[in-house]
């Protein structure tokens, strides 16, 4: 009998944790973005191609009509960004003539992680990793 209790005070909350993790999020719409200026690092200067990307991905955004877009001249912090639905975060990294970028889609408010994803490719190739990057981020936001 002690056998049974123990295992069911084993299980009771491995399965509390398990609902809680595959319970369904509230869904949001998303209808305001900010996209501050690329991070860029890198042993070799990037920063023109860092500022490249937020204006590619807004391109992008743009074919989703409902979406209201505004690209951040310098860094915003975090009450400036309370007044958007969602922020979108990059940073572009070089190393050995391979970039890759991070695009990391988040609620200001709550600090949530909406989506994210990395992108790697060639330098000659990069803007094609944009369209591709935009293209990613504007289906994670419909």
């Amino acid at each position: 009998m002690k056998g049974w209790i123990a295992a069911a005070l084993m299980a009771v909350p491995l399965l509390i944790a398990a609902a809680i993790a595959y319970w369904p999020a509230e869904p949001f719409a998303v209808t305001s973005v900010v996209i501050p200026p690329t991070d860029p690092h890198g042993r070799s200067d990037i920063s023109t191609l860092a500022k490249e990307v937020p204006a590619a991905l807004a391109k992008q955004l743009h074919e989703a009509q409902k979406l209201k877009i505004q690209i951040a001249d310098t860094d915003i912090d975090a009450k400036e960004a309370a007044a958007f639905d969602a922020v979108i975060i990059t940073t572009l990294t070089e190393d050995a003539g391979i970039l890759q970028l991070n695009v990391q889609v988040v609620r200001p408010r709550t600090h949530e992680e909406i989506w994210t994803n990395a992108y790697e490719s060639p330098r000659r190739q990069f803007t094609e990793m944009l369209r591709v990057a935009g293209d990613g981020v504007r289906r994670a936001l419909d």
